[in-house]
């Protein structure tokens, strides 16, 4: 398996539409196989209002399709907290960090 359980993840989901909601998963594998992984997740949803992305309150469980090219899915550090991680503006950039670590998210990459 090219994922394992335990690994933390972050998943860009690529809008289909322009007036698709831009949402990105960030949590920890609990299952995978060949096509499918099965995440506790927290979800980042982009609040244009405010021009910032909101966490949901709760993590879930979340099936995330690993053969959808609209799921850009990177590997995070093992040692990444998850209820810290959150987005922030660092300069013209958007990154993702928990204060330890932290990953740019280009948010080109949500458009196709």
């Amino acid at each position: 398996m090219i994922l394992q359980v335990g690994e933390k993840v972050h998943v860009l989901v690529r809008r289909r539409f322009e007036t698709d909601v831009r949402r990105q998963l960030v949590g920890e594998v609990l299952a995978v196989n060949e096509s499918l992984v099965r995440l506790r997740s927290f979800t980042f949803s982009f609040e244009p209002a405010f021009n910032l992305y909101t966490r949901s309150e709760r993590a879930r469980e979340q099936l995330v399709s690993l053969v959808d090219g609209a799921n850009l899915v990177t590997v995070l550090p093992g040692d990444a907290d998850l209820e810290r991680l959150e987005f922030r503006l660092d300069g013209n950039r958007t990154v993702l960090t928990d204060g330890a670590f932290a990953i740019e998210v280009e948010e080109s990459q949500g458009r196709r």
